[in-house]
């Protein structure tokens, strides 16, 4: 067994933030794995990642100008919803989510007056495309099946964490791991595994 230590909340509100700043290249893998595995402690640590991303988003959708926060929370968001836990999955599908990436996907204009450049479309086609996948049970299954297949390259998912997820949340048989079981049947991306994006 191994020991993992855990950040601290202000060191893991930064790491949020180095995620989701305005630099012009995108969060590196080795950062992207820490708090996916962070994600897994649930907690304080979940309520931070979560709430993080959430004053990013927010943050940018008052701001435009600011639309890299915006763009790379999403990248977060999908690569959590890939290799996090069940929990975070499970969140960013609820109504409160889902509906303010459905805005971000309608509503977010920005256009650079430097050099006319459109970048609200960026931003508009990666949370359209992430509600997509949010929306498709079957697809989160078979993404995070990938990602355990991927352990041995990708450190944020490994045997530990799926152990981990059979003991995460209070309603244990439906929710723990139905993200991680095997691919469901059903129309319209709701399998019978999973819940529906309510």
């Amino acid at each position: 067994t191994h020991a993992r230590t855990h950040p601290a909340p202000a060191r893991l509100r930064r790491m949020v933030q180095e995620a989701t700043n305005s630099e012009a290249w995108g969060p590196h893998g080795q950062l992207l794995s820490k708090l996916a595995d962070a994600s897994v402690e649930g907690g304080e640590a979940h309520a931070q990642i979560v709430g993080g991303l959430g004053r990013r988003i927010d943050h940018a959708r008052a701001h435009p100008e600011k639309w890299r926060n915006a763009y790379k929370s999403l990248l977060v968001i999908e690569h959590l919803t890939k290799h996090g836990s069940p929990r975070f999955v499970d969140e960013m599908r609820s109504r409160r989510y889902l509906s303010v990436l459905e805005t971000l996907s309608k509503h977010f204009e920005f256009v650079d007056p430097k050099d006319l450049k459109d970048h609200g479309i960026a931003v508009r086609n990666r949370a359209k495309s992430l509600v997509l996948l949010l929306r498709n049970s079957d697809r989160i299954k078979e993404e995070r099946g990938v990602a355990r297949k991927n352990a041995g390259k990708y450190s944020s998912y490994s045997s530990r964490d799926a152990a981990r997820e059979d003991t995460w949340s209070p309603r244990k048989s439906e929710r723990a791991s139905h993200w991680d079981a095997g691919t469901a049947g059903g129309e319209g991306g709701r399998g019978r595994g999973g819940p529906p994006a309510d």
